[in-house]
């Protein structure tokens, strides 16, 4: 049975950020984010330390992140969300789309360490 996405509990205001390579000219490379959008979101921890997500088991996620369905996403974006204070950062590994209805997308994610 469908449940649509209960909006409230969108409470929380992320960043969506996209990552962007570069040569550093040493034959390394230099990795920046640019910011993409602001918007509503759930983030909540995960129930274990695996999830299983396109039919794979996907070790170490910590969180899911709820949003609007937004065309583009990837795993190449990641989230970013400022909590009293403290700056969280979480990198996207999974992206679904309940039913491929286009009404939110439920991001499997890992949170970063703090630098």
């Amino acid at each position: 049975m469908y449940t649509p996405l209960n909006t409230g509990r969108l409470d929380k205001r992320v960043t969506i950020q996209a990552r962007s390579e570069s040569d550093d000219g040493g034959g390394g490379v230099t990795i920046t984010w640019a910011n993409v959008a602001t918007v509503w979101a759930s983030v909540a921890p995960g129930t274990g330390r695996e999830f299983t997500a396109a039919q794979q088991t996907m070790p170490d996620l910590s969180h899911v992140v709820t949003v609007r369905y937004r065309t583009g996403l990837t795993a190449k974006h990641r989230f970013v969300y400022i909590s009293r204070g403290t700056t969280r950062t979480f990198a996207i590994h999974a992206i679904n789309d309940p039913l491929e209805r286009h009404e939110h997308l439920v991001c499997f994610c890992e949170e970063e360490p703090a630098t």
